[in-house]
């Protein structure tokens, strides 16, 4: 929650460089009309080609803005050479040169009030203010934007008003006087309030939550922290309702921060988990990588602080992996240095002296003194733990002189801008002394040709208004005649109209009538399915360590899982019947019931039989007769017996393998009958065969659909593949079963994006 309002209020409301997001073809286009264009027109061209400029070539931008102000200034073209020179000084300002951002500024506010232009008026009274402020002077920052403010009050010009009430709340923000930055960011909240300008209205909520968070930490004023959550909820309903997601995640990452605080009356690492959890999984879906990587890496920082090392290591590893990926070599320092920090919390100073080199070697070559700061302090906490005294002091000593240099370098940097400032305002005075006396030398001679040009232009006045009011008589009576006759044929037409959008109306309810019965009738089977399915109390009671992976395509599934016991024989399967939504619903509930008959009521145990009589029921059911042209359906499965007491699996196959991956990441697979369940077209049906495998502590089985792998993504678009879907598995299996459901998941919906589910999927994980 650091102050950026300045930057951000200077990039919406003074640069028209925004405008005009960098093009490089309307560029080349604009100097192929300048080499043509007359001298007068020129003006305008450099001006547009300086505004194109300004976000990204700052230099490019001086040097046409200053050709566009010359020109103007030659032809007295005022309202061009303002903009000119607002553009000019907005490239002054990313250059990091207040002086000349201030000097160009001001006489871009001398040319707007000579044209009484507001608007220019109020956008070169937010830069001046917003220059006072990037300098530390706060008080004529103040001052500044209360002009911008009474000018926009008198001209009545609402937004410009509310962004100066914003500014003047930020501008008491950095004085610490809290109750006026309060105030003024109401006031704000007001004007925005009754223009239902939803998305500023958050950020008006949010610099609130803001300054009740600072207070509450500088000013140790506790209940301030429940007045910060108060504001930020209400801005997280305004960025829901404006569709910014990414605001959202902002506040919940505010919230979460609140309860990390040391001072915080209801400090609680689990809530601010909580937020960060929440953040992130919309974040994931927003797949902006640099704001994901930050609330990942929170997420590790709240396990970290509970003490759960393996679930932060998990979440720094990630957000390391993505900062590295973007190229955000800050953010990777910071990870590397939260990474070694956790090292020292397990006492593993070697591993954290190892983090935290890597961490110091990107932050040096950043010139980050902040993050080497920070860094010099975990080294000096590390070595202090390792009994390392002399190696402790070393870097404790290293981080105050640091602190002393940055000091010092702030210090040099302000007396230095102080005195630009002497000199910017002088030369500034002079510009203005000359340009006002130019002014009144040209306004006398205009009064004069004014004079003349007035008398001649009334005598031509009076003559073509007597012939432009006889040719309006003239064409008014015609165009009477005409209109009459257009109404009467758009009477018919409207009545025409009305006639056949009621016959629409009545055919589009008939449609939404039967849709949302069809759709009821959908939900209403899904249900049905469910209850089917397996209990989640059985399955935890015969499988205490499992998880389980269940993603209709469409409301209902034509995957399906399956569990049973008899005696000390645990027979699972999932199966995956022929195609999806509806009809592969009813396949499922097919198979469900003939499998609670041979299973559960007949006490066949043996895997090999069990598909053999589930086939011969599939084909009874169904009336398959092998007729070429008659339906296939079916289903491929994956049918387990696991031995409670020897711990040896038996496994029976149509189509779908089985996976088990051992404690030292070792995958085996066997392999299943190459025929389905149903009628086979392929060779004579045979019976289907059975395996058998000596399970040990820890192994992992899976069984699944091919939903998953065929599932197509990716930035190609192409299918995920069972040789990625493997590696996967192995990847997983070390971990809790429910961090493996998290990253099986999380890996699917990063692979899908903005691609759509292809076919149903399921896949059930046992940890034996």
């Amino acid at each position: 929650m650091k102050f950026s309002a300045f930057l951000l209020l200077f990039l919406l409301l003074l640069s028209y460089s925004n405008l005009f997001a960098i093009d490089t073809n309307k560029i080349d286009s604009l100097k192929q009309v300048l080499v043509n264009a007359n001298e007068k027109d020129k003006a305008e061209i450099l001006f547009k080609i300086s505004s194109f400029y300004c976000d990204f070539y700052a230099d490019s931008a001086i040097i046409y803005g200053k050709n566009s102000i010359d020109i103007a200034r030659k032809y007295k073209q005022t309202k061009i050479e303002a903009n000119a020179n607002k553009i000019l000084a907005t490239a002054y300002f990313y250059k990091g040169n207040s002086s000349n951002a201030k000097a160009s500024f001001s006489i871009a506010l001398d040319l707007f009030e000579q044209i009484h232009d507001t608007i220019g008026m109020a956008n070169c009274y937010n830069g001046l203010g917003i220059i006072a402020n990037s300098i530390g002077d706060f008080y004529s920052a103040s001052d500044i934007f209360s002009k911008m403010l009474d000018l926009s009050l008198k001209a009545k010009m609402e937004d410009e008003a509310s962004n100066a009430y914003n500014n003047l709340g930020v501008v008491y923000e950095r004085l610490g006087k809290y109750d006026k930055s309060i105030e003024n960011y109401q006031k704000g909240l007001s004007i925005r309030e009754k223009n239902n300008n939803i998305r500023s209205i958050a950020d008006s909520y949010n610099n609130i939550g803001n300054v009740y968070y600072y207070s509450a930490v500088s000013g140790k004023i506790y209940e301030n922290f429940t007045k910060a959550i108060q504001n930020y909820d209400k801005a997280k309903e305004a960025y829901s309702k404006s569709s910014d997601q990414l605001g959202v995640a902002k506040i919940l990452g505010n919230i979460a921060n609140i309860f990390l605080e040391e001072t915080a009356k209801e400090k609680d690492y689990n809530k601010a988990l909580e937020y960060n959890l929440e953040a992130l999984k919309i974040k994931q879906k927003i797949n902006n990588k640099a704001s994901l990587a930050y609330s990942i890496h929170n997420t590790g920082n709240c396990y970290l602080l509970l003490k759960d090392y393996n679930k932060a290591l998990y979440y720094f590893s990630d957000a390391l992996n993505i900062r590295q990926e973007i190229d955000d070599k800050i953010g990777e320092a910071y990870t590397l240095q939260k990474i070694a920090d956790l090292y020292v919390e397990k006492n593993n100073i070697s591993k954290a002296i190892e983090f935290l080199s890597k961490a110091k070697d990107i932050a040096s070559s950043m010139n980050a003194f902040d993050n080497i700061i920070n860094i010099e302090e975990s080294y000096y906490e590390a070595y202090k733990k390792g009994k390392n005294f002399e190696l402790a002091l070393e870097h404790y000593q290293n981080m105050n002189m640091l602190k002393d240099s940055i000091y010092n370098i702030e210090n040099n940097k302000i007396i230095s801008e102080l005195d630009v400032k002497y000199e910017t305002e002088k030369k500034e005075k002079e510009l203005i002394l000359e340009r006002s006396e130019n002014q009144n030398n040209l306004l006398i001679i205009k009064q004069q040709k004014t004079q003349m040009y007035f008398f001649i232009g009334v005598i031509v006045l009076f003559f073509l208004l007597g012939i432009v009011i006889l040719k309006a008589y003239r064409d008014k009576r015609k165009a009477n005649q005409k209109l009459e006759i257009k109404n009467k044929v758009i009477q018919e037409q409207a009545e025409q109209l009305l006639k056949t959008n009621e016959e629409i109306n009545d055919q589009k309810k008939l449609v939404e009538f039967k849709n949302t019965e069809i759709t009821d009738s959908i939900h209403y089977a899904g249900r049905i399915q469910n209850a089917i399915l397996p209990k989640i109390d059985f399955l935890n009671e015969i499988f205490p360590e499992h998880l389980i992976i269940f993603k209709p395509r469409d409301i209902v599934s034509g995957d399906f899982y399956w569990a049973a016991k008899v005696d000390n024989n645990v027979i699972f399967t999932v199966g995956d019947c022929t195609g999806h939504g509806v009809p592969g619903a009813f396949m499922s509930l097919l198979g469900l019931s003939f499998l609670n008959e041979i299973v559960t009521k007949n006490k066949l145990v043996e895997t090999d039989k069990i598909l053999n009589h589930l086939r011969n029921s599939v084909i009874s059911a169904l009336h398959q007769t092998g007729t070429f042209g008659e339906a296939q359906d079916g289903m491929d499965i994956a049918m387990c017996n696991y031995n409670t007491e020897n711990s040896i699996i038996t496994f029976s196959g149509a189509n779908n393998p089985i996976i088990i991956v051992k404690k030292n990441s070792e995958l085996i697979e066997l392999k299943p009958d190459k025929m389905p369940i149903g009628i086979y077209y392929g060779n004579e049906t045979r019976d289907f065969t059975a395996t058998t495998f000596q399970l040990e502590k820890s192994d992992m089985i899976y069984i699944f659909s091919d939903g998953y792998a065929d599932q197509f993504g990716g930035e190609k678009g192409k299918k995920f593949k069972y040789h990625r879907f493997k590696q996967l598995l192995i990847e997983s299996s070390s971990f809790p079963v429910d961090i493996q459901k998290q990253k099986i998941e999380g890996t699917l919906e990063k692979w899908i994006g903005c691609h759509e589910q292809v076919d149903d999927i399921c896949l059930l994980g046992i940890k034996i």
